[in-house]
Order: C-alpha cells, then structure tokens, then sequence
C-alpha cells in the first residue's frame, strides 16, 4: 500500500520547485524525472570539471607561450 508523500515545506531551488510539482500534480512521473535530473546533474559537473581543468592549465599555458616568443 502506497501512501503518498506530502512535503510541508517549500522546495527553494528550481529543480526541488520542478520535482515538488511533478510529486504533488503527476507522482507516477517522478522516477523518471528525478532519473531526468540526475542525468542532467552529471553532464553539469562534467562541464564544470572541464572548466576547471582548463583554468588549471591556463597559467602552465602562458608561462609556456611566453617562454617561447622570448627564445
């Protein structure tokens, strides 16, 4: 027996305001939407750890290059 879940509280971000709508008006969609979120929370932080990886190499980068058009 399933009891449907009521959250009191008010979701803030916009995907917690997104998830909370699809539990209250279309529960039998929220695994997928929650799946949805998740997939789209990993191609987020792999983006960011690209990002980071290209800032990371950015002052190796100039150093190099600077090096270079002084020789």
């Amino acid at each position: 027996f399933f009891k449907p879940f009521h959250c009191s509280s008010s979701m803030e971000s916009p995907v917690g305001q997104f998830l909370s709508q699809i539990l209250a008006n279309h529960p039998h969609l929220l695994p997928v939407a929650v799946e949805k979120q998740l997939e789209q929370l990993e191609i987020d932080l792999e983006k960011r750890r690209r990002t980071t990886r290209t800032m990371q190499l950015f002052p190796l980068l100039n150093w190099y290059c600077t090096r270079e058009s002084l020789s």
